[in-house]
């Protein structure tokens, strides 16, 4: 328990770093959403439940997509080049949140349970590139691109 205290205190504090980074309209909002879930939460759920749940937690809601159909790209994102924080970070089977682009790191489920990790780690360059993507604000219906 004591160590799961430290992870979120840890998200936390990494999270209050970012703020002032953050530009993308809502990013505070899924950054906070983010936290909030890490310290109320205590199932580890997939990857795409998680991204999910934080963005519904934030008030930004989309139709669960898998994290392949994530990749491929839905209505309710937009793929961008640039992260920033808040925004989904996507691999062919793996999805998480960006904290902080300039340390290239990510919120997410994965083996050890949910934790912030670097993109630019060997285990996840093996995995290929990844697709950064943005929450529309601009009313695109939220369903699955084909």
């Amino acid at each position: 328990m004591l160590e799961i205290q430290r992870h979120a205190a840890l998200v936390a504090l990494q999270i209050l770093e970012v703020r002032t980074v953050a530009r993308a309209p809502g990013s505070i909002a899924v950054l906070n959403a983010a936290r909030e879930h890490r310290r109320q939460t205590r199932s580890k759920p997939d990857c795409s439940h998680l991204v999910h749940e934080v963005y519904a937690t934030a008030a930004l809601e989309y139709p669960l997509a898998s994290s392949r159909e994530l990749y491929q790209g839905v209505e309710s994102f937009e793929r961008v080049r640039k992260p920033q924080p808040g925004d989904l970070i996507v691999w062919r089977g793996h999805v998480g949140l960006v904290v902080d682009p300039e340390k290239r790191t990510f919120y997410s489920s994965v083996r050890a349970g949910l934790k912030t990790e670097s993109y630019e780690s060997s285990y996840w360059r093996r995995r290929g590139g990844p697709r950064f993507f943005r929450y529309r604000f601009d009313g695109h219906k939220n369903s699955a691109v084909m």
